[in-house]
């Protein structure tokens, strides 16, 4: 997997029960590159009213992807059906997604 679109995949800080994932939007994507991305392959479900934070859901599996353009961070939040032993590989399975998604933006 080129990871060149992201830094790699981490636990998020405080996150228990392996739901929360992040990973940080490398400098050569803008914000809005990356928003305009995301709205072309996923829902925006919010949140309104705060322009700096954008969520979307993921089309297949209603896992989130919050994206803060300030910092270029990026939480994978995991649907909560998701089976303890199934959230490592369906957080590396989003990020594939993201990462995937942004390379094929940036071309």
């Amino acid at each position: 997997m080129n990871e060149a679109a992201a830094t790699p995949l981490a636990i998020d800080v405080g996150c228990r029960n392996h739901m929360l994932w992040r990973c940080d939007v490398t400098p050569s994507f803008s914000a809005c590159a990356v928003e305009r991305i995301l709205e072309a392959g996923a829902k925006d479900v919010g949140p309104p009213g705060i322009p700096a934070l954008r969520m979307f859901e993921h089309p297949d599996a209603g896992h989130r992807i919050v994206f803060v353009e300030r910092t270029a961070r990026v939480q994978l939040r995991l649907d909560a059906l998701t089976p303890h032993a199934k959230r490592e590989a369906a957080a590396r399975a989003l990020y594939d997604w993201l990462v995937d998604a942004l390379m094929r933006g940036a071309s």
